[in-house]
């Protein structure tokens, strides 16, 4: 039997794919794969394999070193990625453009947040918790020496704020167990839903 596998960037992206797939009803398999991959098994039986890598710079040589090592027992790859400053239609472009060929028998998929996961979670928590977000608005323009921005700080201070036992990684799944923020995210993100729905249902 033929697995499947999904690269992200980082372990907040691993977390919050192993929640949306908790969620679906994909446990989390017996295999032990190491390096931080986490592995789901299918309602098939067949594998998802998350795995991590070392941000965007990192991405494309984890995947064709995967490939290459590990090529033979998996038939789909989905790569995931933020899209940062460009749109979503030109991310996924160049995503794709620079893993090169995909493998022999077997299909190759990319996808983007727009512009980033947080990004994603940020809007969905201005929409589900309106009246929470002045608070932060205010807390984050009046540090003082803040920081460069990172698309990051909103959903931490949120965190901090009304989640503080989910913080880290888990932050990230955390989200999903919320009802509506989960359809809140998911309509923010329709084009990776598509792919991790298709996944599923192996």
């Amino acid at each position: 039997m033929k697995h499947a596998a999904i690269f992200v960037e980082g372990y907040q992206d691993r977390a919050f794919l192993s929640e949306w797939f908790q969620l679906a009803g994909i446990e989390r398999g017996p295999r032990d794969a190491k390096r931080g991959i986490y592995v789901k098994r299918a309602r098939s039986g067949s594998e998802l394999w998350i795995v991590p890598t070392a941000g965007t710079s990192g991405l494309t040589t984890a995947f064709g070193d995967f490939v290459a090592a590990r090529g033979g027992d998996f038939d789909e790859y989905l790569v995931l990625q933020d899209s940062d400053q460009l749109t979503v239609h030109e991310a996924e472009r160049r995503l794709l453009q620079s893993l090169g060929t995909p493998p022999a028998d077997a299909s190759l998929n990319v996808a983007c947040w727009a512009p980033r996961l947080e990004g994603v979670i940020e809007a969905a928590l201005r929409t589900v918790y309106p009246s929470r977000m002045p608070a932060l608005d205010r807390f984050l323009s009046d540090r003082v020496d803040p920081p460069a921005p990172t698309g990051k700080e909103l959903a931490f201070a949120f965190c901090a704020g009304w989640r503080p036992d989910s913080f880290g990684d888990d932050f990230f799944a955390d989200v999903l167990r919320k009802p509506e923020l989960k359809v809140a995210i998911e309509a923010r993100m329709a084009n990776v839903v598509t792919h991790l729905k298709r996944l599923a249902d192996r």
